[in-house]
């Protein structure tokens, strides 16, 4: 059953202990749905009978439906109906309508909040290290990287562009384990960086032609140091994406990445692997395993994981064409800058 059901099951128990009578009619729905056994009938009805009927009925739903099948709810919904009970199920209904209203206030207000930090804290960049400071804007200098797609265990490899990392390789299912691996200033932080700001400006326009980070309700984007003594990807989020006098709890954090289409990026795994139980947990699909989650490392930190990802990526040096463009890019913006400043002396 899905975490909301649960939580609607909760905030409800009270009414429903009142309400619902475990009649003849509702047993025998449940029981052709499959929603309970005849084991968990036999349970029942000896509560009912040595106790009272409220109390088989908090059983029932503590016990017994949360533990069912995802089709479960809505079929108690259904057997509530078929048994002269539909006040209970609309009641649930409407519980279950007005939290998906509040939860698409919250997931607008989240989403609001990732794109403001990423439009704020990734627009520039310090493309040289020993002069650090020297920001630049990110459009201003990126320049599109070739990446060399693993495509198979035997070592085969072709060049890809940016444009093909979500985009099955494969086989006809979209990646959802990707690691690009590469040396030290080679441009991966700058590749996680990109992604995550272009995300924040909402669409692509549809100029990208294949599948893209526009194609993901929310990008979440990390440092693996992020991950250290936190305790879910949620709480991470938390502490590390939002401000700290955002009201959205981890409860609701939780539930929004559940329940939508998200890209993890967690840049520098090299840098903070020992002892991060969560990254851990997130790259061998132990939890969020249908979120798409993307990692970059330098080579051979991942050795002996590397089947957990679908999608293998090495990022190539600049070729020739490349460099020129990079040196074009960064000269235009050095001279357009001392434009400016000798004009302001003037």
């Amino acid at each position: 059953m899905e975490d909301h059901h649960k939580e609607c099951l909760l905030k409800n128990r009270s009414f429903m202990c009142r309400e619902i009578s475990l009649s003849t009619g509702l047993f025998a729905k449940l029981t052709e749905s499959g929603v309970i056994t005849d084991e968990h009938l036999q349970k029942l009805q000896n509560i009912i009978r040595n106790e009272t009927m409220a109390a088989a009925v908090l059983y029932f739903l503590t016990e017994l439906l949360p533990k069912r099948g995802p089709e479960a709810f809505d079929l108690f919904l259904k057997a509530l109906c078929e048994s002269e009970q539909r006040h209970v199920a609309e009641r649930l209904k409407q519980w279950m309508s007005d939290d998906c209203s509040e939860d698409a206030g919250t997931f607008e207000g989240l989403r609001s909040e990732l794109q403001s930090y990423y439009k704020r804290k990734l627009a520039s960049i310090r493309p040289m290290p020993w002069l650090q400071s020297i920001y630049l804007n990110l459009t201003d200098v990126f320049v599109e990287r070739q990446l060399k797609l693993k495509t198979n265990y035997k070592g085969d490899e072709r060049i890809v562009t940016m444009d093909d990392l979500f985009t099955p390789q494969e086989t006809e299912e979209i990646p959802r384990r990707l690691l690009i691996e590469g040396n030290p200033g080679i441009g991966k932080s700058t590749i996680c960086q990109t992604l995550a700001h272009e995300w924040g400006k909402q669409s692509c326009g549809g100029h990208c032609g294949t599948l893209c980070v526009h194609s993901f309700d929310l990008v979440l984007y990390f440092h693996a140091g992020d991950f250290i003594d936190e305790e879910s990807v949620a709480h991470a989020v938390q502490k590390h994406l939002l401000p700290s006098d955002c009201r959205i709890t981890t409860s609701e954090l939780q539930g929004i990445i559940e329940a939508k289409n998200v890209l993890i990026i967690v840049d520098a795994f090299d840098e903070a692997n020992a002892g991060n139980r969560t990254l851990d947990r997130l790259i061998k699909g132990d939890i969020l395993r249908h979120k798409t989650l993307l990692i970059t490392s330098r080579p051979n930190f991942l050795e002996n994981k590397q089947r957990h990802f679908e999608s293998r990526f090495t990022v190539e040096g600049y070729d020739e064409e490349e460099q020129l463009e990079h040196v074009k890019q960064l000269s235009s913006t050095f001279i357009v800058g001392a434009q400016s400043a000798a004009e302001g002396e003037c």
